[in-house]
């Protein structure tokens, strides 16, 4: 019943079979129980708490009720009003089941449950405890489009027309390129992260007995003043009458708190020893995702418009201008940010490790490109690395097929450069099986018009392989081989797979382009087509046939589609 950091499958097996008997137990003794609702009592507890599932206290419920929940549960109070009973529900299938642990009262837990349900409502619908997609979406669940639309312009500043442009113009992002860090650049820039080394500092701090907390759950001033100072938070301590004038410290403590670092514990502040299992990039993801849900709002959006600016960044005041007014941004959501609210999301990042800033350019650290990336994928936003020369080719590849022309051959010439023997590694890269023939086709062409003969004899080396046709036909169009010592089939194979891939990239135009203008040369292609063995024959028939200018190969190529229909 106990699961650590790195058990992900033991626990979702365990928690299927728990949600499972509890939803067969709830049906005989408490109908109004839901076992979604223990579902995410669970996943809190193997994700933010201690992660044993047997073990539960009064703290936890009021953690997991005012705290994780109103952060992350994006629904209206109404909607979520069964959790805090559902909770006590558990425990108490716990005990009827003999899976709690002794030391635990299912009684005191229910109580708890019961006492904390009307502040779990308030907590619910308080916007200043929501996340960043809760903030922004949370509560629309049951709402027509309309409620969402006029939210959605409320926040912008616009109208629900202009909101639904922006939702319409919001095409799949593509942000970059930048440079891909190493593993060990990513683990210095961790280390360097203020707020990584600040939350340790907090726990260390924090071991038992803890830090007392006072009854509106703030830490006392003496340790305020004492954590700012031994943390560098930057706070300022010195006429203080309370903790929660500390806003520096307060989003430390609150990050720490949803990161499950430290936890409250019987009116006390107290480090979470099972957070020490976690390994730094374990442990820093946990605390920049914490990090955003406390307190940084649409720190998607900025992260974005650095991937865009480059590996060297860009100026605070032209990100500012480019995200703000304008809908030219990474993503429609742009709009909500201020000019002023720019510069507190680019502090607050700079804290979280992600980027650094002198006052006026901004630019991503190699945390902040790995971790970073990763943030602003889930939001729909590809992050597009370039290749390091001593790279694979297999990841050279994959690299220059989200680059453009420029910057994939200046990449490919570096690589080259670096393996001047990798003719051969290159080229099975750029033939592997999940590339359509059109990618193919690109890469063979750079790699030709860049490396030159090499990748030619490289290429004729695959000639009988599951490319033969298409690699023989680029090979017959640079004149590196004589049409004499193509057989006819492949010959015919490979001319539908090249103008297939001429008409996935320029529609039937790229068709009539492949076969050009000589009339007497293509009719006598064009009578013999039909017999190709492939897929699209006919496809690229129809195409020729219903758009080739030249009436002779226009009528050439219908008649071969009729003998191709013929055939089946």
């Amino acid at each position: 019943m106990t699961f650590g950091a790195d058990d992900e499958q033991a626990y979702h097996l365990r928690r299927e079979e728990l949600t499972g008997q509890f939803a067969e137990w709830a049906g005989r003794e408490c109908p109004e129980a839901e076992p979604v609702d223990v579902e995410l009592l669970l996943d809190w507890k193997w994700g933010y708490g201690d992660g044993r599932l047997d073990h539960w206290d009064t703290a936890d419920v009021e953690e997991f009720l005012l705290g994780w929940c109103p952060r992350k549960v994006a629904a209206p109070p109404d909607l979520v009003g069964s959790i805090p009973h559902s909770v006590g529900a558990y425990v108490a299938f716990l005990a009827d089941e003999g899976l709690l642990a002794p030391s635990c009262s299912p009684s005191a837990v229910q109580r708890a449950c019961a006492d904390l349900r009307p502040r779990f409502h308030d907590a619910m619908a308080d916007p200043t405890n929501f996340g960043m997609a809760k903030s922004l979406f949370g509560g629309f669940d049951e709402a027509g489009p309309e409620a969402l639309l006029e939210h959605l312009a409320r926040l912008t500043g616009t109208s629900p027309d202009t909101v639904v442009g922006l939702l319409d113009d919001a095409a799949p992002v593509r942000v970059g390129p930048v440079r891909a860090p190493t593993e060990d650049e990513v683990a210095a820039a961790i280390a360097d992260a203020p707020m990584f080394t600040q939350v340790r500092g907090l726990v260390a701090r924090c071991a038992p007995p803890g830090l007392a907390l006072t009854a509106k759950g703030n830490l006392r001033r003496a340790d305020a003043r004492r954590l700012v100072v031994e943390l560098e938070t930057g706070d300022q301590a010195g006429t203080l009458g309370s903790a929660a004038e500390l806003p520096q410290l307060g989003w430390l403590v609150a990050t720490a708190l949803a990161a499950g670092a430290v936890r409250r514990l019987r009116g006390r502040l107290v480090g979470v020893a099972r957070f020490a299992e976690h390994a730094d990039r374990d442990a820093y993801e946990r605390i920049v995702r914490a990090g955003l849900a406390a307190g940084v709002d649409l720190a998607v959006v900025l992260l974005a418009a650095l991937f865009h600016a480059g590996d060297d960044g860009g100026s605070v005041d032209d990100i500012a201008e480019r995200i703000v007014p304008t809908r030219d941004a990474p993503a429609p959501l742009a709009a909500i940010l201020g000019t002023g609210e720019v510069e507190r999301q680019i502090y607050r990042l700079a804290a979280l490790g992600l980027l650094t800033c002198d006052g006026k350019t901004a630019a991503l650290t190699a945390a902040g490109r790995a971790v970073g990336a990763e943030i602003v994928g889930e939001a729909g936003v590809e992050v597009v690395y370039r290749a390091d020369p001593t790279a694979p080719a297999e990841a050279l590849v994959s690299s220059m097929l989200l680059l453009d022309e420029d910057d994939a051959a200046a990449d490919l010439a570096a690589w080259a450069a670096a393996h001047p023997s990798g003719a051969a590694e290159l080229t099975a890269a750029a033939l592997r099986a999940d590339l359509g023939a059109g990618a193919v086709l690109s890469l063979l062409e750079m790699a030709g018009s860049v490396v030159g003969a090499d990748v030619e004899r490289a290429v004729e080396a695959h000639r009988d392989g599951p490319r033969g046709p298409l690699v023989t036909m680029w090979l017959l169009l640079r004149g590196a081989i004589d049409a004499e010592s193509v057989e006819p089939d492949q010959m015919l194979i490979g001319t539908i797979d090249v103008a297939a891939a001429m008409m996935d990239d320029a529609g039937p135009d790229g068709v009539v382009e492949f076969f050009g203008a000589d009339v007497d040369q293509t009719v006598d292609v064009l009578d013999h087509l039909w017999r190709a063995e492939h897929e699209r024959t006919v496809e690229v028939l129809d195409a020729l046939g219903s758009h080739h200018p030249d009436r002779r190969i226009a009528k050439a190529a219908r008649r071969s589609l009729m003998k191709a229909r013929s055939r089946g």
